[in-house]
């Protein structure tokens, strides 16, 4: 071009178009090589793991009948250290396994420690100058279960990571961080509807802990992603979750709770856009509100006063709501507040 050659230079600017053509090409190829060496290492790790646990729960089977069948002599006892220490290893390529892929839940390690305690137990049973042979035996069979609970939470894991498309998991984690963020929303919603009726015992209490179950199951997933590397955030979060299930289950369903249940929806969806490195939206400035009467963490339908003495328009009951899915009823229950709202809200 600095030449004046035109066509030269259109020739050597598709050239180079070309080159990087091929070059994202090969970049993207090495990527996915790379993905799929580490989504690979992850499967065989775990397929080494349920196949050693498998095995464990079979030596551990033949100790529980021995000792069901009275059975606490030295080759007993032997055969039942071997078996505890086969599940310390098993344990340690858990651990590693979760550390590379958000997928692997750390629990499947802790279901493993327990086990080992179980065994542990059992053995010192044997080892005391007069021997508990139905202790050891029951404590042994409890092994064998909490091997057999590893051995299936194993195999559920390695069909999530073979079925990933990334090799640390850190695209299924932004996704199950929108879900939970989502399934916290519908939580908020169910209990904006159970609020009305506190006090009234009966199926609402029954209700309120079937909500606290939920909240509970939402702080064990964050709890999750926490361990898996991923989402280095979660693990405050499912602390809170934890509490808002405390205070469900102890029937303390009241505005502050409520309050705390909608922050925490917004926290979940702050740390999904903060897993993705979203920049900050210059347009829309972020301002501290200034301090006042009013609890800046109470959602404005949930103020005093905001809609009088008592609702517009009553809500709706929950033998009304129970049929339709939490989406219908957050839908529904939202309508009911922009009734009963003050005009201008």
């Amino acid at each position: 071009a600095g030449q004046g050659d035109a066509a030269g230079a259109r020739r050597q600017g598709d050239a180079a178009e070309q080159a990087l053509n091929d070059l994202r090409q090969t970049l993207h190829a090495r990527r996915d090589s790379l993905t799929g060496a580490w989504r690979q290492e992850t499967v065989a790790s775990l397929d080494r793991a349920m196949s050693e646990t498998a095995d464990l729960a079979r030596r551990q089977q033949q100790v529980a009948d021995q000792l069901s069948q009275g059975q606490s002599g030295s080759s007993t006892r032997s055969a039942q250290a071997s078996v505890e220490e086969g599940a310390e290893a098993v344990a340690q390529q858990i651990q590693q396994a979760s550390g590379k892929n958000a997928l692997v839940s750390p629990q499947l390690a802790a279901a493993m420690a327990l086990a080992r305690r179980q065994m542990a137990q059992a053995r010192q049973e044997l080892e005391q100058p007069r021997p508990n042979t139905q202790n050891a035996s029951q404590l042994a069979a409890q092994a064998v279960d909490a091997l057999n609970a590893t051995a299936l939470g194993l195999s559920q894991a390695r069909a999530q990571v073979s079925g990933s498309q990334s090799g640390s998991g850190l695209s299924e984690a932004l996704e199950q961080m929108a879900k939970l963020a989502g399934q916290q929303q519908g939580l908020n919603g169910e209990s904006q509807g159970l609020l009305p009726m506190m006090g009234q015992g009966g199926s609402v209490t029954d209700q309120l802990r079937a909500l606290a179950a939920r909240q509970r199951a939402l702080a064990d997933q964050l709890q999750r992603l926490q361990a898996g590397g991923n989402a280095p955030g979660a693990g405050a979060l499912a602390d809170e979750a934890k509490e808002l299930a405390r205070r469900m289950e102890a029937g303390q369903l009241d505005p502050v709770t409520m309050a705390r249940q909608q922050l925490l929806y917004h926290h979940l969806l702050d740390a999904g856009r903060s897993l993705t490195g979203e920049e900050p939206d210059d347009q829309h400035e972020r301002r501290a509100p200034i301090a006042g009467a009013v609890n800046p963490l109470l959602p404005p339908a949930l103020r005093p006063g905001a809609t009088g003495r008592g609702p517009r328009v009553p809500y709706p009951t929950w033998e009304t709501l129970r049929g339709l899915t939490p989406d219908e009823r957050q839908q529904v229950l939202e309508y009911f507040r922009r009734l009963n709202a003050p005009s201008g809200q």
